[in-house]
């Protein structure tokens, strides 16, 4: 069964038709109210029941199964409640950590707020993750430290290392000492574990946050030395992206301090940056396992109050200054331009040991230190918070460092020359929780000497916001547009810091204009500590003088029915005051525009009145009753009728496959507009607008039978004016193929170019139409070919047949001609006989008509056929030889000129 403040599903319910096997038990959250219950019932609590599980199913199938049930309206996992108390932990000792959380009780010298803002990151984002790795440079960390002993990398080749002298021959043999186990401590003891205090990124459940790379490389016994280049560089191969560096080199004075940090130290630090988080190889990529590519070196300032430290200078470093638990510079810390940002590192002034920082010390114990070795792991501790957040791949330590920078309080007061003041919550939400805009400014009164604004105090981060920024100037686009950052030397500005004042607080504030008859412009700016300004600010007006109207409109204007005209009026107010504007229009013919950006148009039709005399007005008014009126007087002149005029006619009868185009102009003189009706006449016609007023009719000769008809348009302008005009045309038809001549028949050679004959000579079509040709051979050996208008005949050997022509135009029936052939081989003298083997029957095919006789000799001599025939070109003789024995024959056609031999074989 889930525990009822840990998981069980609270169900508002219309009506519970089915209740899944898993659920235990049920019961109403708000109970029987007794004399209450009706109220109760009214306002749906009754329908509120607190569902039990079996305690194996899980939360999400225990909301699923309750969640599908008919009459479910909603459901919602309930959770346990907490107190919200300044540190969410367990830790004992946390009261002590002022740096934390500092409410300014632990002793008179402290000022509430005067610490890191951390508690809200513990709450609402991170406490830290394992994940990330932070170098400590310094004395040696005891691992053996119950606050420290799961978050210290063990010694050896890929973890913890001790850089001292004299443990070049032992460097896994670290010893922990209490100024390194101090300032990890601050970073990262462990949270929430009941023991001794809290880590800034020491997790959230007694197991840890980030770890902590150990590099002993500071001695804590005179005449040992430490090679402190080496363990930044070697940090970075051992995977962190973080190296605390509590210590500066030592000089007996501070002139004594060079101003350029040495190329060793130089080239040490550089790596770290670039390298930490790569890959070892070309082209260093950022390795898989690492939440950043690149590292940060972070430096203390140094304690001697100078203003020069080696190698903390460094460009490439992040240098941090020492706070107090005031809020103010600690009075040891070192300063300068160079120092990059500040945090809480102890003042002893300011309440003896309850003035330091307390953290874990060698031993198992704890204790309190000051110092900027403690300021520095603070904000290493916050940086390891950022990237336990923010980290994954494509996380840089440049974005790091926008986040780091860009959550910083400038606004803290005293610390000149030690960088603003660290603040964890603001650098994890100043990105996405910009500073409220102040949309809520008001012009609250005005006179003639002076103007109060007024507008009410937004919420920042849980906090009223921190300050304002009350700027006003004569140029509205500076004001609309301006910098925070750049304020012109023209915009008078006033600095308003909302300290002791509510969220919703109202805030007003009088301006004494300074000069009378001019425009002002004011905005307010809300401000946060990290130098955040809102953006998309209201921008009030003050100033008063009297409207004007400019139009070069004249006094009469005068329209006839097909015209119109605007004019335009440009409306303003020297103040910009917003404008009343009252209209007239006279009659429907006039109508004004919607006043945009202070213009506004006149327009008057003369089709949407009766002709007439009207009068037209506008007036404006400013905030204070002043006016300004222009007037026009219009005179409408009556309507004209409409136009129809013949642009383009046609008047000859259409023939069948022509295409005739007559167009027509429609107008109105008044410039009205027409609706225009048509009647084509017959399928033939059809009409189309063209544009202006322009109709075409497009009559098709094809489209129709032929005959007379009329087509027909009519206009009318809608008031009373009217127009028609009729349009005749004739449809001519089609009229087919004639033949002009015939082909007489023909007798030709079996030559290769055979005969022709130009069609054309013999065909024609009355309408001009392209006639369209087709021929049949009746017999298989002359052939018929068509080519461009021509007829050629050729003969693959002597034969006789009929060709037939047709001719037509594709509509209508095509005209049929038919005329014999004759064909005979190249020098036939008087007929030609065929074929030379003879099985039954020899035929005789005449060149010219006449009478020949015919003999047939055998192979001896003897005459065996003799006949006398009447013979022509295209009538060939069959001879029947069926009788004559099997032989060669010799055969002679004979007439009264000539006599024609060949020879047969009869088979």
């Amino acid at each position: 069964m889930l525990a009822e403040y840990d998981g069980a599903p609270l169900t508002k319910a219309s009506g519970l038709d089915s209740v899944p096997l898993d659920v235990t038990r049920m019961e109403r959250v708000f109970p029987d109210a007794g004399e209450f219950e009706q109220a109760h019932r009214d306002a749906g609590l009754h329908k509120w029941y607190l569902v039990h599980f079996d305690s194996e199913t899980p939360l999400t199938k225990a909301t699923k199964s309750i969640s599908s049930i008919a009459g479910i309206e909603s459901v919602e996992e309930l959770r346990k409640p907490e107190t919200d108390s300044a540190n969410p932990f367990n830790d004992p000792y946390a009261g002590n950590q002022w740096h934390l959380y500092n409410d300014g009780s632990l002793c008179a010298n402290h000022v509430s707020g005067a610490d890191i803002n951390v508690t809200r990151v513990w709450t609402g984002f991170t406490g830290g993750d394992r994940k990330v790795i932070v170098g400590v440079i310094d004395t040696g960390v005891d691992a053996t430290h119950p606050d420290l002993s799961d978050i210290v990398i063990p010694a050896g080749p890929t973890g913890s290392q001790s850089y001292l002298n004299s443990r070049l021959m032992d460097p896994y043999n670290i010893t922990g000492q209490r100024h390194g186990t101090h300032v990890a401590g601050i970073i990262a003891a462990i949270n929430n574990n009941g023991i001794g205090g809290c880590g800034i990124a020491g997790g959230h459940n007694g197991n840890g946050g980030v770890r902590i790379l150990d590099c002993q490389a500071i001695a804590s016994v005179e005449g040992d030395g430490g090679n402190t280049v080496r363990a930044i560089t070697e940090a970075a191969d051992r995977g962190a992206v973080i190296i605390n560096n509590s210590w500066n080199l030592k000089y007996d004075k501070e002139s004594s301090v060079p101003l350029t940090t040495s190329a060793s130290f130089a080239a040490a630090i550089n790596y770290f940056v670039e390298h930490a988080g790569c890959e070892p190889k070309a082209p260093y990529n950022q390795r898989a396992d690492s939440p950043m590519k690149g590292g940060v070196v972070i430096f203390s300032a140094g304690n001697d109050s100078r203003q020069r430290s080696q190698p903390s200078m460094y460009e490439s470093n992040i240098s941090v200054g020492a706070l107090g638990p005031s809020g103010e510079k600690s009075y040891y810390t070192n300063y300068g331009s160079w120092v990059d940002i500040c945090a809480p590192g102890g003042d002893s002034s300011l309440g003896g040991k309850v003035g330091q920082i307390y953290s874990t010390v060698s031993g198992g114990g704890y204790d309190w230190m000051q110092g900027t070795s403690m300021a520095a792991p603070v904000v290493s501790g916050v940086a390891a918070l950022l990237v336990s957040y923010f980290g994954k791949m494509g996380f840089t330590n440049n974005d790091l460092k926008e986040l780091l920078f860009g959550g910083a309080n400038y606004e803290h007061d005293g610390l000149s020359l030690i960088g603003p003041k660290t603040d964890a919550y603001t650098s994890f939400v100043f990105k996405s929780s910009p500073v409220p805009p102040t949309d809520n400014l008001l012009l609250a009164t005005e006179n003639k000497n002076n103007a109060t604004l007024a507008w009410y105090v937004k919420e920042h981060r849980g906090e009223p916001i921190y300050a304002y920024l009350l700027a006003y100037g004569e140029d509205k686009s500076v004001i609309e547009n301006l910098d925070p950052h750049k304020i012109p030397s023209d915009v008078t500005t006033l600095k308003l810091l909302m300290s002791g004042k509510k969220i919703g607080s109202r805030i007003s504030r009088s301006i004494r204009k300074p000069e009378q008859e001019k425009l002002y412009y004011a905005t307010v700016i809300g401000m946060s500590t990290n130098h955040q300004y809102s953006a998309g600010n209201t921008v009030v007006r003050f100033g008063s003088r009297s409207p004007i109207i400019e139009s070069s409109i004249p006094d009469t204007v005068r329209l006839k029915p097909f015209e119109s005209a605007e004019f335009s009026f440009h409306l303003y107010d020297p103040d910009s005051d917003e404008l009343t504007i009252y209209t007239e229009t006279g009659s429907d013919a006039a109508t004004w525009s919607e006043a945009t950006d202070g213009n506004i148009t006149l327009t008057i039709n003369g089709r949407n009145a009766p002709s007439g005399t009207y009068r037209a007005a506008i007036q404006v008014t400013d905030r204070i009753g002043l006016s300004k009126t222009v007037a026009v007087t219009y005179i409408l002149l009556p309507n004209s009728a409409p136009v129809i005029v013949m642009v383009e006619p046609h008047t000859d009868p259409v023939k069948y496959k022509e295409t005739a185009v007559i167009k027509v102009f429609c107008c109105d003189p008044d410039g009205d507009a027409l609706s225009i009706n048509t009647n084509p006449g017959s399928p033939a016609a059809i009409w189309a607008e063209a544009p202006s007023g322009h109709h075409t009719i497009t009559i098709r000769g094809d489209a129709a039978p032929k005959g007379s008809y009329t087509a027909s348009i009519s206009v009318d302008d809608g008031f009373g004016g009217r127009c028609s005009m009729d349009i005749p045309y004739t449809l001519l038809g089609n009229k087919p193929v004639q033949l002009i001549c015939p082909i007489d028949d023909t007798v030709f050679t079996t030559e290769k170019n055979g005969w022709s004959v130009d069609l054309s000579n013999h065909f024609t079509d009355p309408d001009g139409d392209t006639v369209v040709y087709g021929v049949e051979s009746s017999s298989a050996y002359i052939s018929a070919l068509l080519q461009e208008g021509r007829l050629i005949l050729t003969a693959a050997s002597p034969a006789v047949g009929t060709i037939t022509v047709r001719a037509g135009d594709g509509i209508a029936p095509p005209v049929t001609v038919s005329f014999m052939v004759s064909a005979f081989s190249k020098g036939v003298g008087i007929a030609e006989v065929y074929p030379q083997i003879v099985s039954d029957k020899l035929t005789v095919q005449a060149v010219s008509p006449g009478t020949v006789k015919v003999r047939i000799y055998s192979s001896t001599g003897r005459l065996v056929y003799s006949k006398e025939l009447s013979i022509d070109p295209f009538t060939p003789t069959n001879l029947d030889l069926s009788g004559l024995a099997p032989g060669r024959y010799t055969v002679y056609i004979i007439n009264s000129s000539s006599k024609h031999k060949q020879t047969i074989i009869k088979i």
